[in-house]
């Protein structure tokens, strides 16, 4: 039994204190290519990269304005894992344009605050304005808002489950740092 059907299926509690976890991958540079600049029209092809530890596997979605979507699997050893509704693993994503992404950022931007977030407080890195959670179709979305090159609002996410174990938490929340941390952008 892999380390992450060991922490979603079964006694979780007695698993963790049986087994532990096992050391986390390295971060790896993983980057991608969008369009920015359209609300003036001098629009413009950009890369944007950050390092992601390779236990969040690439996957995709079905919503279109997402970005680049990865799912933590530290079991899997393939470059790319399907994700289905409904899935328990947590997952990374990108997005300038879901709601809570264009919204919160707006409206941190206008007044400091964000309504909707369950807690709110400004961002100790550099690019990024705030960190906010929220609660997300059931789960928890913990999210860096900022603003990208153009200055459109942009959001780096992290999603996990309720019942997702405090110790992979800790350690997935801290690999959400180091990305928003290592987050880059260059026009092409």
């Amino acid at each position: 039994m892999g380390i992450f059907q060991m922490f979603f299926s079964g006694d979780d509690a007695a698993n963790n204190k049986k087994n532990g976890l096992a050391p986390p991958k390295a971060p790896v540079r993983r980057s991608y290519e969008m369009w920015l600049g359209f609300e003036d029209g001098n629009d413009y092809q950009a890369e944007a990269s950050f390092m992601l530890s390779a236990d969040f596997v690439e996957s995709k979605t079905n919503a279109g304005e997402i970005e680049v979507f990865y799912v933590y699997d530290p079991d899997c050893n393939d470059e790319y894992t399907p994700y289905e509704l409904n899935d328990k693993r947590p997952y990374f994503f990108i997005s300038p344009d879901i709601n809570e992404v264009f919204c919160s950022v707006e409206e941190y931007c206008q007044s400091g605050k964000i309504e909707n977030a369950l807690w709110v407080q400004s961002a100790e890195y550099e690019h990024a304005l705030f960190k906010a959670e929220f609660e997300y179709y059931g789960d928890h979305m913990m999210m860096y808002g900022y603003k990208r090159s153009d200055g459109s609002p942009g959001g780096m996410c992290l999603v996990y489950r309720d019942d997702t174990p405090q110790e992979v938490r800790e350690r997935i929340l801290g690999m959400l740092d180091t990305a928003i941390m290592t987050y880059t952008e260059k026009r092409l």
